[in-house]
């Protein structure tokens, strides 16, 4: 879940919670710089009920929150588009309609993951892998069935897997 969806899930906040997630959600202003005690100042809380409001949210403290927060908001200021990705299509919306979005969100998640990769650490596993005289794949539960799909991909191009 979005920092900025945690925010707006106000309904089990206190009023003092409220009014540090309404100052997050409305504040445009660069937050790089602000202390928890500043902050604490300019909304007449203490320093510890801004702790504790960032780690109900599942953060450490304000420094971390704060880190994410900021990463957050450059993500979403640079990769998403108009489609709501918890919400791509209404049930009124054409067919056309619903396939365009399907076909946004997932040129979207593709350029997302594109952008996420380490390409330093892909070519370490492809010559760790290419390097290797057996290659065994543990798997259990619902990652059982993507080991299979690895499993099967090794084994087109040459490469057999032992499957545990």
């Amino acid at each position: 879940m979005l920092i900025k969806e945690s925010l707006e899930n106000q309904e089990a906040m206190s009023s003092v919670e409220k009014q540090l997630s309404d100052y997050f959600l409305n504040d445009t202003s660069e937050i790089k710089e602000l202390t928890a005690r500043q902050l604490a100042n300019d909304l007449y809380v203490s320093p510890s009920t801004v702790t504790r409001f960032c780690q109900r949210l599942g953060f450490s403290g304000f420094p971390e929150f704060k880190e994410a927060l900021i990463t957050e908001r450059l993500y979403l200021a640079h990769n998403v588009q108009d489609i709501d990705v918890n919400q791509p299509f209404l049930p009124s919306d054409s067919i056309w309609s619903v396939a365009n979005n399907i076909r946004q969100l997932y040129t979207e998640v593709v350029a997302d993951t594109l952008s996420l990769q380490d390409y330093q650490q892909l070519e370490s596993a492809t010559k760790k892998l290419g390097d290797a005289q057996h290659i065994y794949v543990y798997s259990a539960g619902d990652h059982r069935h993507l080991a299979e799909i690895f499993a099967n991909k090794m084994l087109r191009i040459g490469r057999p897997i032992t499957q545990l």
